[in-house]
């Protein structure tokens, strides 16, 4: 219970920072690598959407900057740690996971377009 309770603390913590730096001057891209229909289903304000299995690819269409936050996630986590290990091996070096995921962003009814 205590162990759970901590980290629940630590993801609100996570969530509110990420909240505050989206309406910042350099605030961090936000990346939705879940599918385009859960995308359009409902997604983090802000949120660029690029299928994790598509990262790869496309990680050009992400900027020439390898030094911006990316704050990655995906609906529980597999695809966004799949996505991070992609951005890593591509030379971005603030990478983020957003813990909780779009689940958690959804279960705290944290601002979300399209839900």
């Amino acid at each position: 219970q205590h162990d759970e309770a901590e980290r629940d603390q630590g993801e609100a913590g996570q969530r509110a920072a990420l909240l505050a730096r989206m309406g910042a001057s350099d605030p961090p891209l936000v990346l939705d690598v879940r599918s385009p229909k859960e995308y359009a289903a409902g997604h983090i304000s802000g949120a660029v959407n690029l299928p994790y299995d598509q990262v790869e690819d496309r990680v050009d269409e992400l900027g020439t900057s390898r030094d911006r936050q990316v704050v990655v996630y995906c609906e529980h986590g597999p695809r966004a740690f799949r996505a991070l290990g992609a951005l890593e091996d591509a030379g971005f070096r603030d990478l983020r996971h957003l813990e909780g995921d779009m689940s958690g962003w959804r279960k705290k009814q944290l601002p979300c377009t399209g839900c």
